[in-house]
């Protein structure tokens, strides 16, 4: 390598030449497209536009199991179907509204708020604003709500799980915390 090439103002002016000269070799690519996504049917199946759709959660669904449970559920549920879809900035960010709403709850059970409600609806509404309106109108705009719908009961069967889990080590936690307090 020639070390004049290394000084910036010469490798500057050196790099213009080359563009000029061989304008095509300096043509940007074209971003590649993401593949549409569509529902697998007789025509989109040899379609190399299109990404077979997998079978989704119903982001509504998703929703009011959050009312009930904890809006971790309902953001876990958006983060797995972004995944699927390919979304992962959108799943990432729904991972973070989990993880944040769980700390959130496990505070609370460590300092024995009681709040009822009041903050699990006010999480859910916030989370559903933010983030989960978006799977819900995307759903609703691209798929028509047509889509191959998953099965709840795995997912319902670990929010039991988890909500056992948290149980019992709110529990421990707190009593660690009161025979040492």
């Amino acid at each position: 390598m020639q070390e004049w090439l290394l000084v910036p103002d010469v490798r500057q002016r050196y790099n213009a030449k080359l563009q000029s000269e061989f304008p095509e070799f300096f043509q940007a690519a074209e971003p590649v497209a993401k593949p549409k996504i569509a529902p697998l049917s007789e025509e989109t199946a040899d379609d190399d536009e299109y990404m077979d759709l997998p079978p989704l959660w119903n982001p509504k669904a998703a929703m009011w199991w959050s009312i009930f449970s904890n809006v971790a559920f309902g953001a876990i549920i958006h983060a797995k179907n972004w995944q699927a879809l390919g979304e992962d900035d959108l799943a990432k960010q729904n991972w973070i509204w989990a993880g944040a709403s769980i700390a959130v709850l496990f505070v609370i059970a460590l300092i024995g708020l009681n709040v009822g409600l009041g903050i699990q609806i006010g999480l859910v509404i916030a989370w559903y604003q933010t983030l989960g309106k978006k799977q819900t109108e995307f759903f609703s705009n691209e798929f028509d709500n047509d889509y191959d719908k998953r099965s709840w009961w795995l997912a319902v069967f670990l929010l039991i799980l988890g909500i056992i889990v948290f149980a019992v080590l709110a529990t421990i936690v707190s009593t660690l915390l009161l025979s040492f307090g």
